[in-house]
């Protein structure tokens, strides 16, 4: 057999330190995995929790709009706004804020309305808030 030259030589020294290298790295995938799947979670988690938050805001929003149309109207009082706005969030935002309140005060020729909730918390410890806020002028006839 002849001898193997100095640049085979070389290559299979090479191959035999990468092989013993690859043997200490066992585990390391499950190492990384243990890692980046904690993070990854809460990395999803963050993105639902802010895709909640968002819908409980469009509800509370359309719930005020709905409010302060009802009371806005010629003749109306605070009672039927809030009782329009209660029945609006409990038709369309019933498990998404399951506490909000609805608020709606008169001053001068002003409706306003105020919609609080706490939407669903994936998160735990953190309990994020909710706010739509619109006023809008009452309706009044006028003779020309």
């Amino acid at each position: 057999m002849p001898h193997a030259t100095p640049t085979l030589r070389a290559a299979r020294a090479a191959l035999t330190t990468r092989v013993r290298a690859l043997g200490r790295e066992r585990g390391a995938a499950t190492v990384e995995l243990v890692i980046a799947v904690p993070a990854l979670i809460l990395l999803l988690l963050f993105i639902v929790q802010f895709g909640l938050i968002w819908l409980a805001q469009q509800c509370a929003q359309t719930a005020a709009s709905s409010a302060v149309n009802a009371a806005r109207a010629q003749g109306a009082n605070p009672g039927l706004g809030q009782s329009q706005g209660q029945a609006t969030l409990k038709q369309i935002a019933g498990a998404e804020l399951p506490d909000a309140s609805v608020s709606v005060t008169y001053t001068g020729t002003t409706a306003t309305v105020v919609v609080t909730g706490h939407p669903q918390s994936l998160i735990p410890g953190w309990h994020p808030q909710v706010t739509a806020h619109i006023s809008a002028p009452i309706e009044t006839i006028t003779q020309p």
